[in-house]
């Protein structure tokens, strides 16, 4: 059976050809962890400000 439309060629040959495969992954992994990291920073940056609204809140309804 014919393949319509053209072929693919493997994600391996579309990226850089040269690179080690290992040293892609670390890579890869390494842009993972940095996104990560910026999402918990993210997060981190989200809580205090809630605690610090908390908190202002809380010295509002002593005072």
């Amino acid at each position: 059976m014919p393949v319509l439309g053209k072929v693919r060629k493997p994600i391996e040959s579309v990226l850089i050809p040269h690179v080690d495969p290992l040293d892609r992954m670390r890579g890869v992994l390494a842009m993972a962890a940095e996104k990560v990291g910026d999402l918990l920073s993210l997060d981190t940056k989200r809580q205090l400000r809630t605690s610090h609204s908390l908190l202002d809140n809380l010295t509002e309804w002593n005072t």
